[in-house]
């Protein structure tokens, strides 16, 4: 996991396909308060307070810890206090810890609200829906109707 998401990032690589892979890409949770698809986006990328701070991040290989994606423990040592420790022993969003009902609906309308084409938010519980019951539509046509990707024919 480590050669995965603790390497740095060659200069000539792609930022935002090396941000989707980089815990330090992952640490504007701490700088910023979240993580998000805004935080891959080129703006956010190439933010210079932000770039600094993940300069900053080391990445350590516990050799105990040895699954191959947990567990994982995150220690954050502040200039101003005591360290803060976090392990978490199964990934979230995974079989073994999927996300919770809420979540997983704010994941699907921040995914529908980006990309060269967005949908429009009265399009999104429309697609929300269609996908939860996707199993059961007659073909994978019916799954954008009522959206605007509908009509690309």
């Amino acid at each position: 996991m480590a050669r995965l998401v603790g390497e740095r990032s060659p200069k000539e690589a792609d930022p935002e396909v090396a941000a989707q892979f980089s815990v330090r890409t992952r640490a504007c949770a701490l700088f910023s308060g979240g993580f998000s698809l805004r935080h891959l986006q080129p703006a956010a990328l190439s933010d210079s307070a932000l770039r600094a701070f993940a300069e900053r991040i080391g990445v350590v290989v516990e050799p105990s810890l040895s699954g191959k994606f947990a567990p994982a423990e995150v220690e954050v040592m502040p200039a101003s206090g005591a360290a803060v420790q976090c392990r978490v022993d199964v990934m979230p969003g995974t079989p073994e810890a999927p996300m919770d009902d809420a979540t997983h609906t704010i994941k699907l309308m921040e995914c529908f609200g980006a990309g060269a084409k967005p949908l429009e938010p009265d399009a999104y519980l429309i697609l929300a829906e269609q996908v939860a019951h996707s199993e059961s539509l007659p073909s994978v046509r019916a799954l954008f109707e009522g959206t605007v990707v509908a009509d690309l024919r």
